[in-house]
């Protein structure tokens, strides 16, 4: 009884003195910005700790188990940082009830039964779901639905008030609408599998449903067609022209051999350095070392110029020049303008768009009448508007 009654007078742990595992530093920034955000002193977790399985489930991500429980991160996940906002998120619902007071603004329903089999259980794991994404992203679905004239989600002010009301009122700025061009193939029975682009050189990997083709535009301008190997998945662009993306290789548009062996889905190449996004990490110049290594996660996306690298992957921010940056929601494509400004495509409650990020912050681009209908965010691929004309960011869409 009275070890019952130490344990359960025992004080909560703060942010502050929360452990975390050695040499996390982005655990670390999403534990203290949770802090800022939320105005609170801690949620009673004691500790956040790798696990290399939770619960034998390999769709369990993270877990947490009540105050006082550590929250436990699956080691080989590459989405750590959202994961641990998700499991923060239900630690405060623990101590203050949240879920209860906004259930009338959330949606259970969306939560699968069979996961999560009570009432009480999907109503929490909606509410995590909401608060996971966090002020910045609150704030871009803000700006988006005021852009593009859209109904906000009923949750985003009341989480706000409750959950966040620490929180810069800074949001991102949309400028309108950007210019969309019409697809060049449209009509024509191609399929426009993805694109890269330097300088004044357009390429774009096409599929008419019997081969593959790498055509070259400048401008409006058909320059080449150019017949490329049924396995060829996507396009990087290279120093001498595209890189082609196949199935455990990359090679040169008209080389002979490859220029990278293994799995890859993307690939950039800026004075003669390539760096290929793997499913497993980020590699440089130096095949052998990689860069990211899962976690903190694993690349979909890179683009390099010059002077800068970059690299993104899903719900996992990016990284650029060796640090990781915040990400912004649905964000996917990368490229550098050639006034090396970061851009990012996003897509998020059907709108498309671009992101350019300066002075640390972001500036939000919409496309409200770009609409990738059951296109998945993550494989949108680079488009042609990510290489800034005039220094503005244009989008295209097929």
């Amino acid at each position: 009884m009275l070890l019952s009654l130490l344990v359960a007078c025992a004080p909560c742990t703060s942010f502050a003195d929360m452990a975390l595992p050695d040499d996390t530093p982005a655990l670390a920034q999403v534990v203290a910005d949770f802090a800022a955000w939320t105005g609170r002193e801690g949620v009673c977790v004691p500790a956040v700790e790798w696990r290399e399985e939770l619960s034998g489930d390999a769709d369990v991500l993270g877990r947490y188990d009540g105050p006082g429980s550590p929250i436990l991160l699956r080691s080989t996940e590459g989405t750590a940082e959202v994961t641990l906002r998700h499991e923060l998120c239900h630690a405060l619902d623990a101590e203050e009830g949240l879920a209860d007071a906004l259930a009338d603004t959330l949606d259970p329903d969306s939560v699968d039964p069979l996961a999560y089999p009570g009432a009480d259980l999907r109503l929490a794991e909606a509410f995590a779901h909401a608060c996971e994404a966090g002020p910045p992203r609150l704030a871009l679905r803000e700006a988006l639905h005021e852009s593009c004239a859209l109904d906000l989600d009923p949750v985003a002010a009341p989480l706000r008030a409750l959950v966040y009301p620490a929180a810069p009122a800074e949001r991102p700025v949309a400028v309108g609408a950007l210019p969309v061009a019409t697809p060049m193939y449209e009509h024509r029975g191609v399929v426009v599998l993805d694109a890269a682009a330097r300088d004044d050189a357009l390429w774009l990997l096409l599929d008419d449903g019997m081969h593959k083709y790498v055509a070259t535009h400048r401008g409006a301008e058909l320059v080449s067609l150019a017949s490329v190997a049924d396995d060829t998945a996507g396009l990087g662009a290279g120093d001498d022209g595209p890189l082609l993306i196949g199935d455990g290789t990359i090679t040169q548009l008209g080389a002979d051999l490859p220029a990278f062996t293994g799995p890859a889905l993307a690939a950039a190449q800026a004075d003669g350095a390539l760096w290929v996004a793997t499913p497993a990490a980020l590699l440089g110049p130096d095949p052998d070392a990689a860069v990211l290594p899962e976690p903190p996660f694993a690349a979909i996306d890179v683009a390099v110029s010059p002077s800068h690298v970059i690299a993104s992957a899903p719900d996992a921010g990016l990284w650029l020049d060796g640090q990781s940056i915040p990400g912004i929601e649905g964000g996917a494509s990368v490229a550098i303008s050639d006034a090396g400004e970061v851009l990012v495509t996003w897509y998020v409650d059907g709108i498309a768009g671009v992101a350019a990020r300066g002075d640390d912050a972001w500036t939000v681009h919409t496309a409200c009448d770009a609409r990738l209908s059951g296109a998945a965010p993550i494989w949108w691929r680079r488009a042609p508007g990510l290489v800034a004309q005039a220094d503005v960011p244009a989008l295209y869409t097929w």
